[in-house]
Order: C-alpha cells, then structure tokens, then sequence
C-alpha cells in the first residue's frame, strides 16, 4: 500500500515518501507533521488508537471509520481539506482518533488560514486545536502560546 509517510513506533522512526505527493503544494510537509505526531502521540503514554479524551470533543453520535489503512486506496482525496463534515478538517480524519488528532496536529503547523477560518466556524474544530495545543505543550513547554503565535508569522 502506497503511504507518504510511516511511523516507526517501537524505535521511534519516520519513514517518508519523498516521490508521493510531489505534485501538491503542501502535501508532504502535512505528511511528515501528521506522521510525526503519531510518534509524539505512542511517546506520550504508549496508545495511538485510542483517546476517550479527545473522542468526547466530537458529537455524541459520530462514530470514527476503521483506520487510516481503509482510506489509503480511496478514489477520493481523502486528506484534501474540507469545510463539509462537521467537527473536521478532512475526511482522512473521520477514519481514527489517531488520524483525526494527527491531521489536526498537520494544520496547526501548515494549515494557517483554513484552520483560522475552520475553527472560527466550528466549535469542534476549535476545540480539537485546543485540546492538541494541550497536548504538545504538555510533551514540550516551548509550545505555548508565543511559539503558535511566531509561527504565523
């Protein structure tokens, strides 16, 4: 299965496609924030696929799809980003909690307007880049509030 990206868990490596995605501006720099946030995600306590935590910040009747590896071979463009489904920011986020927080973690590194724009529009959205702000504070100080605000410019 084709991937632009793999995380390593257990040695803690980031495999990378440099080839896959060439084409699309922005691509692989949300890859390598994405995959890279799933190791940060294993380091913090061990778990990827599941975080109750972050699943409340959803409506209570969505339910996330099987995993990231059903999408892989989708037709559409699973990680294009969308205003269309409440809550997220791509459809690849529907998959998992584990894709949804690492998509999320992708725009708040490179997805300046649209997630500005996003997250001022919807409450989940906004509460989700809260929450993972938390989170990688919580693994790294220096991610706080002065750090977001250099990186916008």
């Amino acid at each position: 299965q084709l991937r632009g990206g793999v995380p390593h868990f257990r040695l803690g490596w980031l495999f990378l496609d440099t080839e896959r995605g060439r084409h699309a501006k922005g691509y692989q720099e949300r890859v390598f924030h994405h995959e890279f946030f799933h190791l940060v995600d294993y380091a913090d306590d061990g778990e990827v696929y599941q975080d109750a935590e972050w699943a409340k910040l959803n409506p209570a009747e969505f339910h996330y799809e099987s995993g990231g590896a059903q999408m892989q071979d989708s037709r559409e463009d699973p990680c294009r980003e969308t205003d269309e489904i409440p809550g997220f920011l791509t459809l690849y986020g529907t998959a998992g909690v584990e894709e949804d927080k690492a998509e999320m973690c992708s725009f708040l590194f490179t997805g300046g307007a649209f997630l500005v724009q996003r997250a001022s529009a919807d409450p989940v959205v906004l509460a989700k880049r809260d929450r993972m702000k938390s989170l990688l504070r919580a693994v790294d100080p220096s991610f706080d509030d002065s750090f977001w605000e250099a990186l916008k410019n």
